[in-house]
């Protein structure tokens, strides 16, 4: 019974995740119309993972990538979307290290520190998979840029999103800097 209640609390927070709105669209001025949760942003990267990897013929354990990219985000659940522009990285770090576990406390200790494992493996960008899957997140929001401009007249913000992460060097000499290349170039 234990562990069907611990599935249940955890799902129960991990939900919420629908109902955070993504604060880079709203520091951009998105119309509210539009606006998508980080619920709706990781649904459709996991989309995006899997259709990339398919078309690029890039290989990983793709459950471990989709479940990686399902934990993403999921500190934002308790402190919010907070843009890479708003506050000191090392801040949002700790918070959400300290969301994050608090989210998966719920859990047994192995799946905890599996899906934590995960976690902090993407943030530390130190596997080629976890440098894939933090490419993937932001050439997400990069395509984004470029359909919310085009869509809703939101003058500029495909350059600004473009130049961020240039000056970032997000792409250089990742496997996705040749898709970075010919989207900056369309």
């Amino acid at each position: 019974m234990e562990k069907y209640n611990n599935v249940l609390i955890f799902y129960k927070e991990f939900i919420k995740i629908e109902q955070i709105m993504r604060k880079g669209w709203i520091i951009s001025n998105v119309p509210a119309e539009r606006l998508e949760s980080v619920g709706d942003h990781t649904l459709q990267l996991i989309m995006l993972a899997s259709v990339i990897t398919k078309e690029f013929g890039i290989s990983f354990d793709n459950k471990k990538l989709i479940d990686m990219l399902l934990m993403h985000d999921i500190g934002e659940i308790v402190i919010g979307d907070i843009s890479d522009t708003e506050v000191d990285v090392h801040d949002k770090k700790s918070k959400e290290a300290a969301a994050v576990k608090s989210l998966l406390s719920n859990l047994s200790a192995e799946n905890a520190e599996y899906y934590y494992a995960l976690w902090a493996e993407l943030k530390a960008r130190d596997t080629e998979m976890a440098k894939f899957a933090y490419m993937l997140d932001k050439i997400d929001a990069v395509i984004k840029s470029r359909i919310y401009e085009d869509e809703y007249n939101v003058d500029g913000l495909f350059d600004e999103f473009v130049t961020f992460q240039r000056t970032k060097g997000t792409f250089d000499n990742g496997v996705l800097e040749d898709f970075f290349s010919y989207l900056t170039n369309e």
